[in-house]
């Protein structure tokens, strides 16, 4: 017994399990994919290790297993071929149920990689294409909103400066028939102020020289007190006139803003 030495041996070298896996091999029901042979040299593994973690992490509920997802690559990378049926039978103490249906999604995948020409599977070709054309309309939409944001941005300004050309417009019309009724109430007074002194004269020539004469001091009373009437009328006048200029301009511009609420 001291003399004895115990040595191991893995599962390939025990043929009990060589035979368990023969067994296997023959009872149990494989995908038709299975049959189709692959050349894993040719398929581009930078695209179907982030594939093979994320769904192992899937089937295994949510949970990821770094241990088995690297086992499952280092069966498969940098090896010429393998047989789908045994790579099942030596993940199903890991996956248990969902061991067929991973190694049937991988194979396709794998098939699919060989026939491209590209190493990549079709299927994630297509994907990467709709993500690209998904990416394109999205940007074709923020820029369609830019654009309307900018033409929006434009309309109001030539908005804005139209109103303010209208508005400077109404004002100066009001402010020129202002002007215009001024002038014209101005001609109007002195036509009157003419009409009354000639009036005036008239009547200086039709009276007689004694209606007219009076006593000097009477004269010079009455001459004063028309020079002072005068002037006060005069100051009157021109009070009035300047009353008179600011009601029309308030007049005007009342007007200018009622034209540009309607």
């Amino acid at each position: 017994m001291s003399g004895a030495s115990f040595r191991g041996v893995s599962a390939e070298q025990d043929s009990r399990f060589a035979n368990k896996e023969k067994k296997l091999l023959k009872t149990m029901k494989f995908p038709p994919e299975f049959s189709t042979k692959v050349d894993l040299t040719k398929v581009n593994w930078d695209t179907m290790k982030p594939w093979v973690g994320k769904r192992i992490t899937e089937l295994l509920g949510g949970l990821e297993d770094e241990v088995l997802i690297a086992y499952v690559i280092e069966q498969l990378e940098g090896k010429k071929t393998v047989d789908p049926r045994q790579l099942q039978i030596s993940l199903t103490g890991f996956l248990e149920k969902n061991t067929s249906l991973f190694c049937k999604e991988l194979w396709q995948l794998l098939i699919s990689a060989n026939e491209t020409g590209t190493g990549i599977p079709q299927r994630f070709l297509d994907e990467k294409a709709e993500e690209m054309r998904r990416q394109k309309e999205e940007a074709e939409r923020v820029q369609a909103r830019l654009r309307e944001a900018n033409e929006r941005r434009q309309q109001e300004e030539r908005e804005r400066l139209e109103r303010e050309a209208a508005e400077r417009a109404a004002f100066d019309e009001a402010r020129a028939r202002a002007a215009e009724e001024e002038r014209q109430r101005r001609q109007a007074t002195e036509k009157d102020r003419a009409e009354r002194g000639e009036e005036d004269d008239e009547r200086r020539v039709r009276d007689p020289a004694g209606e007219q004469g009076g006593s000097e001091d009477k004269g010079r009373r009455g001459g004063k007190a028309a020079s002072q009437s005068g002037s006060e009328r005069s100051a009157g006048s021109d009070s009035d006139t300047e009353v008179q200029r600011k009601r029309v301009e308030r007049e005007a511009r009342q007007k200018a803003l009622e034209s540009l609420g309607k």
